[in-house]
């Protein structure tokens, strides 16, 4: 299905192959994991919520691992 200029939304199948390519060209991938697996403040289950963000979600950058916590404490 096209939008009204005429561009068309890329099927699964395409965007692997245009990744693929990528890939082959020399692309660098960066892959993270969450920054809160880990703190004693982690709810297991809970992705939006901790013991320090109790009735607020997480802030962005926190969430999506751009930045660290300022609240993160190892788990001992």
């Amino acid at each position: 299905m096209a939008d009204r200029d005429g561009n068309r939304q890329l099927t699964l199948a395409e965007k692997w192959a245009i990744d693929a390519m990528a890939y082959n060209s020399g692309t660098k991938v960066k892959t993270g994991k969450q920054p809160c697996n880990g703190c004693m403040y982690q709810i297991k289950g809970d992705a939006l919520h901790c013991g320090i963000y109790t009735k607020e979600r997480k802030p962005k950058p926190v969430l999506f691992g751009h930045e660290k916590c300022p609240k993160y404490r190892e788990e001992k």
